[in-house]
């Protein structure tokens, strides 16, 4: 009897990841764009007239990419996702500022430029942890409810109004953990407040190619007869 309930763990568990054909992939690829949003954090752009963090452009995308992992393979993998982003997030900040703190030679004369972009990986890490872990669970939290009411439909609804709630709230948690003492407190506010138009507006855009990925991937991983997260747990 154990035998066969150890047995019957293990073809569980390898459903439940190692026949999805694009479920590393697409890890990848969300992991990928959090890194990314962490190098350009401190480059502020100009987007028509309104200043905004370069991480914006990137980060706001992720969330979209999150609300397509839930939707092919289940909140309980997209939540263990979180997690596991939040390690490569540590670990790729301990690396470039362990690297960063190093000496250079004489003739070296680009560290001033080095400590500019990367001196502060590490603090942009340790600030978004918190904004990420509530913004990245209350956005699953709420797309996977709404998928329940709505029987699986309207992707692009559940997934821009779940991911502009969470976004207001990653904006203005990890915003003001990030550059508080860097620049003036009114500025910060101002720059927070117009990141979050920006990422609603820009979300409005950014639903529609997700939507397309969700419809693509959902498909592929039906031709490979893969078995989908239909009963979703709130008890958790």
């Amino acid at each position: 009897m154990l035998i066969s309930s150890a047995i019957l763990k293990d073809n569980f568990e390898h459903q439940q990841t190692g026949n999805y054909k694009y479920i590393r992939i697409v890890a990848m690829i969300y992991i990928t764009f959090l890194l990314a949003a962490t190098v350009v954090a401190y480059r502020i752009v100009i987007i028509g007239p309104v200043p905004e963090p370069g991480s914006t452009l990137i980060y706001t995308f992720s969330f979209f990419l999150a609300n397509v992992y839930t939707e092919a393979y289940g909140d309980k993998l997209a939540k263990k996702l979180i997690i596991e982003s939040i390690f490569c997030g540590y670990l790729f900040a301990t690396l470039l500022t362990v690297v960063n703190l190093l000496p250079s030679p004489d003739y070296w004369d680009n560290t001033g430029a080095y400590n500019q972009v990367l001196g502060h990986v590490l603090r942009f890490t340790n600030a978004g942890v918190i904004g990420f872990l509530i913004s990245s669970f209350l956005n699953i939290h709420l797309f996977t409810i709404w998928k329940s009411k709505m029987n699986g439909r309207f992707f692009w609804f559940r997934s821009l109004l779940a991911s502009s709630i969470s976004e207001g709230a990653a904006t203005f948690i990890s915003g003001l953990i990030t550059f508080f003492g860097m620049i003036p407190t009114t500025k910060i506010i101002f720059i927070m407040a117009s990141a979050l138009i920006f990422k609603i507006v820009y979300g409005l855009i950014a639903v529609w190619p997700a939507t397309f990925l969700a419809f693509i991937i959902k498909k592929k991983e039906r031709e490979n007869d893969i078995r989908f997260d239909s009963s979703v747990s709130f008890s958790e």
